[in-house]
């Protein structure tokens, strides 16, 4: 009995070394029995090589390999079934690798599989609206609201888009749903308040269609700037964020509300606000504050990677300064006037100061011809003069002629060399152009003419993102947050690089 006992463990020791030698095998010589090996038994690391192809591509954008994210993405949204969160979070990598048009096609097709799933709507309505297409973001984030209609800061966006289409009484109604969402919400009283004046006729509306992260109730605050600037949320953030939006998941969707989705016509070139009758905006009056310029503070952490912001940067550097009045060079104008007084009064002065401000008015007031007539008179009867032809560079920009305003903003540095606001508008137009070296030496050279002049130092600070200097950014943007005054979203930006 002892024998067989004996004979049966040998037998089965045996067979055991013939499993274990075959697994050696294999573990030595198959080219992928090492990554085998080591998943099947819990070792070793998952990425790049394993998971889905969708949790690869986010993998991928993590590490900043733009090329692997979008090629990982694509072959996600090519795998069967069809399925909305995948097409949603493929859409959020190509955006967060530059690739808008994919992102784009990304969350259509995330539209068509999930018609009950708000987040593709939202993305898109999001997407649009940075591009200015605002009928095609209306569309969206208004589909999106039918789906999931208590989505915290969801009213507040399609608000803010609702007055740059000029639709005060429907903007009104949907900052009143935010502010019972998120009650004492800042930005939503402004837009109230903005809204208010619109349909009460005053058509005084001075806002910012920017890109910005959710942020946390505690973060809303007043813009320092009594014209506060409505911004735009992007609820499905391409960069990371303090606060993040809730990640898409089946068991997270919210409950669908039974609605028709529209699906979005497809967009019209985007164009520049001021194009198509532009809202009136309230003249910004120049305040300039003598302050020190701060020492950068020195940072013990890692070195930041930019690449993943870089792209929300430009972004919000090109929203932002669609506002008239973001270099503060705008003279002090009465809106007051009609367009036809505006007009008659023109037609009989000569004195600079009222031909500033007579089509600084004008501008405000979307007539742009008028306008550029009035600094086109007074650069001629005032050459020697830096404001007049960098007027006629904003009325150019506000018209979507980039080439115009470029020639305007270069004459108005050359005639007053000392002065930080041309060397900033071509900084700008320099972005548009994708010359992101020569918009950084623009803006730096800005704010090396006026230390205190708050306009340059953000605006170099955000372009040393795109430029992926990390110490630049810190110190341009710590300088700007000081002297008080910059954009709402400059303390984010100054903590990713960093700060």
């Amino acid at each position: 009995m002892l024998a067989a006992n004996i004979e049966r463990i040998v037998i089965r020791l045996a067979i055991l070394l013939i499993v274990l030698a075959a697994a050696a095998g294999i573990y030595s010589i198959t080219p992928n029995g090492r990554a085998f090996v080591e998943h099947a038994t819990g070792n070793g690391s998952c990425e790049p090589n394993c998971g889905s192809p969708i949790d690869q591509a986010e993998a991928a954008l993590q590490r900043s390999d733009a090329k692997a994210a979008k090629l990982l993405a694509a072959q996600a949204l090519s795998n069967e079934p069809p399925d909305a969160s995948v097409d949603y979070r493929a859409g959020n990598v190509l955006l967060g690798a530059g690739d808008e048009k994919a992102a784009a096609a990304a969350y259509l097709a995330g539209e068509r599989h999930g018609p009950t799933y708000p987040w593709n709507f939202i993305a898109l309505g999001q997407l649009y609206a940075r591009e200015s297409k605002f009928l095609d973001a209306d569309a969206n984030l208004r589909a999106a609201i039918g789906i999931a209609p208590k989505t915290q800061f969801l009213h507040y966006d399609l608000g803010t888009v609702e007055l740059r289409e000029g639709l005060g009484a429907a903007a009104l109604a949907d900052f009143e749903a935010e502010l019972k969402l998120s009650p004492g919400y800042k930005p939503a009283i402004q837009g109230r308040s903005a809204a208010e004046a619109m349909v009460g006729g005053h058509g005084v509306v001075a806002i910012r269609a920017v890109p910005s992260q959710i942020p946390r109730k505690t973060q809303a605050r007043p813009s320092p700037n009594p014209s506060a600037s409505l911004l735009i949320h992007v609820l499905v953030a391409p960069s990371p964020s303090p606060t993040p939006a809730p990640s898409p998941s089946p068991t997270a969707t919210p409950t669908p509300v039974p609605t028709i989705t529209p699906t979005p016509t497809p967009a019209p070139t985007p164009t520049r606000i001021a194009r198509k009758a532009p809202p009136k905006i309230v003249a910004i009056t120049p305040q300039r504050v003598k302050t020190p310029r701060p020492s950068p503070i020195p940072s013990s952490s890692p070195a930041p990677n930019l690449a993943g912001i870089a792209s929300d940067a430009r972004g919000y550097l090109l929203g932002v300064a669609q506002d008239l009045g973001f270099t503060r060079a705008l003279p002090a104008a009465d809106t007051s006037d009609s367009l036809a007084q505006l007009q008659a009064k023109l037609a009989t002065t000569r004195a600079e100061p009222d031909l500033l401000r007579l089509g600084t008015g004008a501008l405000l007031q979307g007539d742009l011809g008028t306008a550029a007539a009035a600094f086109s008179t007074a650069s001629s009867l005032y050459p020697t003069d830096w404001q007049p032809p960098y007027l006629a560079g904003l009325t150019a920009q506000a018209r979507g002629d980039d080439a115009s305003a470029r020639a305007l903003f270069a004459a108005s540095a050359r005639i007053g060399g000392n002065r930080p606001q041309p060397f900033t508008s071509l900084a700008i137009e320099a972005l548009n152009g994708g010359d992101v070296a020569g918009a950084l030496s623009n803006a730096r050279r800005a704010a090396a003419l006026d230390p205190s002049y708050e306009p340059a130092r953000f605006t170099a600070g955000m372009l040393a993102i795109l430029s992926a200097d990390a110490p630049l950014a810190r110190s341009e943007l710590q300088a700007a947050i000081a002297l008080g005054g910059a954009p709402d979203r400059a303390g984010y930006f100054f903590s990713q690089a960093g700060g």
